[in-house]
């Protein structure tokens, strides 16, 4: 059976220590057993004299650090359905 991905432990890793994954899941470096990948794609070629599009991937991963592996409100675990 696959190992499941999971985020990195905070109590482990602070979560501005290492390098920028999307939702601090691991940096992997092969896709043997992966069914889903996020690719954040800088990109400014859609826009015209405005100049920072190609930081949006850069933003979303950093803003993804804040995630939390289970959501009290909702009641849900994000990361177990993944």
């Amino acid at each position: 059976m696959a190992k499941k991905v999971r985020q990195i432990d905070a109590m482990k890793s602070p979560r501005f220590t290492q390098v920028a994954t999307f939702a601090r899941l691991p940096n992997l470096r092969t896709l043997k057993n992966i069914h889903a990948v996020f690719l954040g794609i800088p990109f400014d070629d859609g826009t015209t004299y405005r100049t920072g599009a190609r930081l949006g991937p850069q933003a979303i991963r950093e803003q993804s650090r804040l995630l939390r592996p289970y959501n009290m409100f909702l009641d849900v675990s994000p990361f177990e359905s993944l």
